[in-house]
């Protein structure tokens, strides 16, 4: 019976949600101290059946949905299971028997040449972080399971794993990842799962055989990896198993990953509070990258939001910083949604923090639980 890829709901976490919230009358107390409040100008599942569940067992980097797959169950080689199909492959690739578990998977044919299948480019490839895992029969020596221009490639030099890599820094920098890892792949004839994963948020990379790490590089946290978008993915590179016609791959499969935090910021905490007839808006940060003010933007709806003042803010610091804004004008007895803008950086797409309040003449009340509430996101 044919696999079928089940598909997981990818899992959402908003800043909000990872972000340690401190609440008025607790911690706050403690950091008052650092506060300078000065009017407007502060400065204070499985992914598949059974042959996949089994390799998901003691590994939780990703749980995010399939993007890409081929289970190859099929008649046509070049047909996705998920995702977009394949726009080029060897003429010899073909649907064959005996793939894992008695399902069908892809044979190199009788040819020298590889499998060379590619996948056009698509936005969903240009992600943080990818996760790819695929089920292999070594009859090669030198082939790339999944290779991408010249800065991504998973492949096998000589009998062994190699992975390459490349990785964003900050201010146009990078740095790149290029080993030959220290496990030769066993040609016994059985399949096996392979699978490297690349964790934006923890900046880890790991390389995992029927789900046990073989390799694993600690790179700096939150860094998106780097891709040249116009390139097209290739599977099965000078793969061909020998020119034996063996069925030599199956369950070819591609993950979203989590994302690098968006916001420049790491927000300790986010809150209003009603001063005498005012609303304070302040904020708490531990670290701070390219940033040159803080906009805070008011709304009524938490859709459209308007810019009611900004605070400068101390551009680059790892060390904790205490903010304030006053809001003299505050909107009485209806929620007025606050929103923090990081300036002077890029706003491709940014998850900011909100906060909905309250503010009753002779009676403030915070509207909702911050924690609560996801963060939103601008493009």
């Amino acid at each position: 019976m044919a696999k079928r890829i089940r598909l997981r709901q990818r899992q959402k976490m908003s800043l909000m949600h990872k972000a340690i919230l401190v609440t008025a009358g607790s911690s706050v107390l403690g950091l008052a101290v650092y506060l300078t409040v000065v009017m407007n100008t502060s400065n204070v599942t499985d992914s598949r059946a059974s042959a996949m569940s089994n390799m998901m067992l003691g590994y939780d980097v990703n749980n995010g949905e399939v993007i890409l797959a081929f289970d190859w169950n099929g008649d046509d080689p070049t047909k996705a299971s998920k995702g977009p199909d394949a726009i080029k492959i060897s003429s010899f690739a073909a649907v064959m028997s005996e793939g894992v578990d008695g399902t069908n998977g892809l044979s190199g044919g009788k040819s020298k040449d590889g499998i060379d299948m590619v996948i056009p480019t698509d936005n969903y490839f240009n992600a943080d972080g990818i996760d790819v895992s695929f089920d292999y029969k070594r009859l090669d020596d030198n082939c790339d399971f999944i290779s991408r221009g010249r800065y991504f490639n998973f492949g096998m030099k000589n009998g062994k794993l190699i992975i390459s890599y490349k990785v964003n820094l900050e201010k146009g920098r990078s740095y790149s990842v290029n080993e030959t890892v220290n496990y030769e792949l066993i040609k016994d004839d059985e399949f096996r799962t392979y699978r490297f994963a690349y964790d934006p948020n923890s900046g880890k990379g790991e390389i995992m055989v029927d789900g046990v790490v073989v390799w694993n590089y600690q790179g700096p946290k939150e860094r998106a990896m780097f891709w040249k978008s116009s390139d097209n993915i290739i599977i099965g590179r000078n793969m061909n198993g020998g020119g034996t016609e063996k069925t030599i791959l199956d369950n070819f499969i591609i993950r979203s990953t989590t994302h690098v935090q968006q916001l420049p910021i790491t927000l300790l905490a986010f809150q209003a509070e009603a001063r005498e007839q005012h609303v304070m808006v302040s904020w708490y940060t531990s670290r701070e990258t390219d940033i040159d003010s803080f906009i805070v933007e008011r709304s009524v709806d938490a859709i459209e939001y308007y810019r009611i003042g900004s605070v400068k803010a101390n551009g680059n610091s790892d060390v904790l910083r205490a903010y304030a804004f006053v809001d003299k004008t505050p909107m009485e007895n209806r929620i007025a949604y606050y929103r923090l803008m990081p300036s002077n950086k890029p706003l491709k797409s940014i998850a900011v923090p909100i906060i909905g309040y309250r503010y009753r003449v002779n009676h403030p009340e915070t509207a909702f639980n911050p924690k609560d509430y996801p963060a939103d996101t601008v493009k």
